[in-house]
């Protein structure tokens, strides 16, 4: 008798592990790739000093942007929204002889602004 070559047969227990580990993955993804507060963190950070400062090199005479998504084509994302769901927020700052910088933040987990879990470019 030959054996059969071509796709393996897996034991039922082998398939329910699989399919265990594709239900857990957005789980998964969050412990790998670090908490929703990491992940809010770095993306304050990287629109306030990344993308802002790239928008504002683009548009010199702009005082701001009118909103967060102007500053989307410098970011990995197609939406600010922060890992809770909810907008980020922003301001922008402009001081005479400084660079013009904005502050952006998220409500945190508790989703109230200024509130003290609040996530902020600026600290």
């Amino acid at each position: 008798m030959k054996a059969f070559v071509g796709w393996p047969v897996f034991p039922a227990g082998c398939a329910i592990a699989i399919g265990l580990v594709i239900l857990a993955a957005p789980q998964a993804r969050t412990s790998f790739c670090g908490s929703k507060v990491d992940i809010a963190r770095l993306t304050v950070v990287k629109l306030a000093y990344e993308a802002f400062p790239s928008w504002s090199a683009q548009h010199p005479t702009a005082r701001c942007p009118a909103n967060l998504e102007a500053l989307l084509p410098w970011m990995n994302t197609r939406e600010a929204i922060d890992p809770w769901g909810r907008d980020y927020r922003f301001y922008c700052i402009r001081q005479p002889g400084k660079p013009p910088h904005i502050v952006v933040w998220s409500a945190g987990p508790d989703g109230h602004h200024g509130s003290s879990d609040d996530i902020r470019s600026d600290r």
